[in-house]
Order: structure tokens, then sequence, then C-alpha cells
């Protein structure tokens, strides 16, 4: 029997927990296991190497997903190293929590588990492109694993079963400072978070000792139309002054506002080939608003 994409199962809960397990909806990918080494740098008056030494085991990886409701609060709430608001259901990047998780890979066909502890969120993006579904990855970071995994007296919870939402149909328009642009067709709208989390490796063990959260680096993307609005926005990658930025998108059900507080693009502008329309393609650094006490907010509800 061989295991495909199809029969992995990939699940988490919190580090250190005995809950079951909750199902993780993914497209492709996972974490994984990464063993460093290097050959032993002996000369034995022969021109090949001949043994390796282990330096250290990396825990991590991305994985890949559709976007749905109340399917990966949890990881955006790690990457946001915050809680959301039990009342006004907000969640405001670049706290100081420190979420951490366990993650089973299940090899179904095979019977094998592997498990993977301290699990931080260490990057998270979001992809809202016309024409296309709402996707995202996720990326972790870890400190442990264990390849032989008894999952046998393990339960798990069944999978949420919200459907996956299309910027057509779930997305609402992208504001530019509390408008949509007149006349400007956005087509793609992108959030980076990035917490720059940094291994520490301890003597007497292989994988690190801690994950190290750095600077939270928060940026995107966003392609538009150039209309004479488009034009003035991209005018702003000149002037460098700020815009902010918001999209929401909703399954019927539950509703997620994404707002950005002091956003500054960058880019070329356009000059297409033959008679293709001039399309901005600029990237996004969202900085903290000290007033608005926020670079990055999501608005969940209900709560």
């Amino acid at each position: 029997m061989q295991d495909s994409g199809s029969t992995i199962r990939i699940a988490y809960r919190e580090d250190g927990s005995t809950d079951p397990w909750e199902i993780l909806r993914r497209a492709d990918g996972g974490p994984t296991i990464t063993v460093n080494t290097e050959g032993a740098g002996e000369n034995l008056g022969r021109r090949e190497e001949t043994d390796e030494v282990r330096l250290s085991d990396e825990v991590g990886g991305d994985v890949n997903f559709n976007f749905s409701a109340q399917s990966f609060d949890d990881f955006i709430a790690a990457a946001f190293c915050n809680d959301w608001n039990p009342t006004t259901g907000e969640l405001v990047a670049g706290g100081n929590a420190d979420k951490a998780f366990e993650i089973l890979v299940s090899y179904q066909e095979i019977g094998k588990h592997v498990l993977m502890t301290g699990m931080r969120v260490s990057t998270l993006a979001l992809t809202i492109e016309a024409g296309a579904k709402i996707t995202g990855s996720i990326g972790f970071a870890g400190t442990g694993y264990d390849q032989d995994y008894d999952a046998s007296g393990d339960t798990f919870n069944t999978a949420t079963t919200t459907a996956v939402m299309s910027a057509a149909t779930n997305g609402g328009d992208v504001q530019i400072d509390g408008a949509v642009l007149d006349g400007t067709c956005i087509a793609t709208y992108g959030l980076n978070l990035d917490n720059q989390y940094e291994a520490q490796l301890c003597i007497g063990r292989a994988t690190p000792g801690r994950q190290v959260k750095g600077m939270l680096d928060v940026t995107g993307n966003i392609s538009f139309a150039f209309t004479a609005d488009g034009f003035n926005l991209w005018s702003k990658t000149i002037t460098r002054v700020p815009v902010t930025t918001s999209f929401e998108m909703s399954d019927g059900t539950t509703t997620y506002l994404l707002e950005t507080a002091k956003t500054y693009l960058s880019g070329d502008m356009p000059i297409p080939s033959g008679s293709d329309p001039a399309v901005a393609e600029l990237d996004a650094q969202h900085r903290l608003d000290v007033t608005a006490g926020y670079s990055v907010r999501i608005t969940r509800t209900p709560v």
C-alpha cells in the first residue's frame, strides 16, 4: 500500500493538549522535517568523504488552503499573535501572544503518523484575485517532532463544512481611503504577514530549543486598471502619501472585514505592449498607525 496526496490527513490542536484533533482543510503542501548534515571533513589521503555528521533538524513548512469561514481562524489569530475580541470580533496584528500548535501528519494508507510540536505560525498569506478562489498559505516553524507517534488512542473532530469562498461571489469591493475607486477595476489584493521567527539552537538537541518572533513585517500587493483614478493612486508611490485599504468577504453567515490603516505603495507605472490594457501592479507596505492602533486588523461577524 502507498499513500497519495488525497489520503494524507493533517490535523492540529493546541500545543501540549490532549483534546481531539481538528482536521486542517488544505489544498496542498504541509509541514515536514529537514535534517541538516555535512561531511565529516576528515582527510584520510583519499578524495572522498567517508562519513557524515548530523548538525540540526528543522521542523516546519507551508500549507496552502482555499479560504472558508471558521476553518482558519485559529491560525489567523496565531499569525497576528493576538486573540479575537469576544465582544467586537476584532483581531489586531502585532500582538505578543505566543500561540503554538501540535500538527499531526497521518499517512492513513500505511498507518504512520508524524507529530510535530511547538509549531508557531511564522507567515500567513491571503490572496484575493478576480476570477479565482480566495486562497492563502500558512508557514509553520516548530521545535520538535516524533516520527513514530502512536495515534491509536486519539480522536478526530469532523472538519468544518463551510463553503470555499471566491472573489466573485464572496468578495466585496476593495476600498481605498474609505471609497471605491471610480471606474477602476481592482484585479488583485493580497496580504502577507511575516513574524520573522528565528530558531534558537541549543547544545544537546538537534531541533530548535525555541522559536523567537522578531519584528512583524506586513506587506501585500494590489493591481488595478490604470484609469484616471488609478493614475492618482499610482502617484502616491511618488508622493509617499499612505492610504487606507479595506476588503470584505462573506459566505452569507460569517463576514470578515480586512482593514489596513497606513499603507505605502510602490511600483512602476505600467507601459503595456500593443493593445494590452494598462494595469498597475503595486507592492504594499502596511505600517502601524499609532492613532488608529493597528497596521492590519480583521473584524469577524458574528464574533
